[in-house]
């Protein structure tokens, strides 16, 4: 039978003391003894104990009830301003019970061995995390004062995501929601582009997620549009009037983005997901399971579990929601159903398929829908000998290309944008990267000869391997 614990807290006025004892009270027995007052609360809460040893710390060490510490666990937390005070209270507690376990508040940091009952924590770092937390929240509740007066008037409001919404666009779309207190009327989701990846139909599937499909005309007929985990340099080409970003993204140059009435850009966070959880707390939104499983799996996913670029708000954020996310759907979304189509897609596509310098390439013929390629691709990459994988595909009148990698030292965005941007678009994060290229400017630029699958195959190769050159 485990011991239960008895906690002792003797300490002056220079800090509220009796704060403390929501934490502890719950715990345990607890007593608290407080310079110029004497005891305030003892473990028995005796009427005759209260009020006594007023002035003298030492009496009160003295004369508190120390049980047997075979029964019982006995922690006491010194918290003095004067130092000298809290090594007399701690001498005395520990001549008359040795193994009285001490917290001292308040006083230096010392290195403390496995084997001793002592540790100290200084009081700024003790106050600096919550501290500094409770600013951000303050600063963050008067942006969102601010983007609620600048959209409360709106009758219609569109959140646009990214041409093929990932799971932390979404995630952060639905808190956006929330946060302005309106519905998928009022405030629907939107994209120009369709989702692609199985895990990330399967999030709006499951959390029963929504993105309505717009176009340039549509889309400007919002009274107000809000920019969440993208900003216009994301749409090239296209005329959309920006009137609020909220991102996490390096910041574009776009003339739209110059206008916009209310942007807020912060590149330190792996996860927009990140910022949008701070915003509900800060606005004191309650969080639903619902709700909690999309920003968590918005953040591990966009962070790739916190193995690209995070922040220490990013692991607060995801410990805060880890306690509301319904798990079973969680494990649903990451390991989403294959159709039988796929399998037999991929098993035709690797009938050829040979690692040249690292590159791994497949084509996948036959598609019936665009997340098979991103799928293809993630196979791909895991095969021993791949540094940079990527599957490819017609899809409607386009050439769709998905690439991953999981190498420091190559940029798969930064790959793709060099070869693709030019053709259609292109671009991505280091570890990930997406193309998308008109079947006709491809026959433009490589022939008539050229949609074949090995040919297509066989240009994605040679213009993948030319970049990749300096890192072989």
């Amino acid at each position: 039978m485990a011991r239960s614990t008895l906690y002792y807290v003797f300490a002056d006025q220079s800090w509220p003391a009796e704060s403390i004892t929501t934490i502890l009270s719950a715990k345990s027995a607890l007593g608290l003894w407080i310079d110029g007052r004497g005891w305030i609360i003892t473990p028995t809460n005796g009427s005759s104990f209260v009020g006594r040893s007023v002035e003298s710390p030492r009496l009160a060490a003295e004369e508190c009830s120390l049980p047997d510490p075979a029964r019982k666990n006995v922690v006491a937390i010194l918290g003095f301003e004067d130092i000298h005070r809290t090594e007399e209270v701690e001498s005395i507690l520990k001549s008359r019970l040795p193994t009285i376990q001490i917290l001292r508040l308040g006083t230096r940091i010392s290195k403390t061995a496995l084997g001793q009952v002592r540790r100290s924590v200084a009081w700024k770092d003790l106050m600096e995390s919550g501290f500094a937390h409770e600013l951000d929240l303050l600063g963050i509740q008067s942006k969102i004062v601010g983007l609620q007066n600048l959209l409360v008037d709106a009758e219609r409001v569109a959140i646009l995501l990214q041409d093929d919404p990932d799971p932390d666009g979404l995630a952060g779309a639905l808190a956006l929601r929330k946060i302005l207190g309106r519905n998928a009327q009022t405030a629907p989701i939107v994209s120009f582009g369709r989702i692609s990846r199985p895990e990330n139909l399967a999030m709006v599937q499951l959390l029963e997620i929504e993105v309505e499909r717009v176009t340039e005309k549509t889309i400007n007929e919002f009274d107000k549009i809000v920019f969440v985990d993208c900003q216009p340099s994301f749409f090239k080409g296209r005329d959309i009037r920006c009137d609020v970003v909220i991102d996490h993204h390096p910041r574009g140059e776009s003339p739209a983005l110059d206008l916009c009435e209310w942007v807020e850009i912060d590149e330190e966070l792996g996860s927009i997901s990140t910022l949008f959880t701070l915003y509900l707390e800060a606005a004191g939104v309650e969080v639903s399971h619902r709700l909690a499983t999309a920003l968590h799996y918005g953040i591990k996913s966009d962070t790739l579990f916190f193995n690209r670029g995070v922040s220490e708000k990013d692991l607060e954020a995801f410990v805060t929601l880890f306690p509301k996310v319904n798990g079973p759907q969680l494990r649903k979304i990451e390991r989403p159903e294959l159709p039988v189509g796929y399998i037999d897609s991929l098993r035709r596509s690797l009938k050829t398929f040979k690692i040249r310098s690292s590159l791994g390439v497949i084509v996948l013929p036959d598609i019936v829908t665009e997340d098979w390629i991103p799928q293809a691709a993630d196979f791909v990459s895991q095969i021993h000998g791949v540094r940079l994988a990527a599957a490819a595909g017609i899809v409607d009148d386009s050439i769709v290309i998905s690439g991953r990698n999981w190498e420091n030292d190559l940029h798969c965005g930064e790959i793709f944008k060099e070869n693709f941007d030019k053709l259609g678009s292109a671009g991505g994060h280091r570890s990930m990267a997406k193309a998308v290229i008109p079947v006709s400017a491809w026959k433009d630029r490589f022939g008539d000869g050229s949609l074949a699958q090995n040919k297509i195959k066989q240009i994605t190769q040679r213009l993948l391997l030319k970049s990749m050159s300096e890192f072989i």
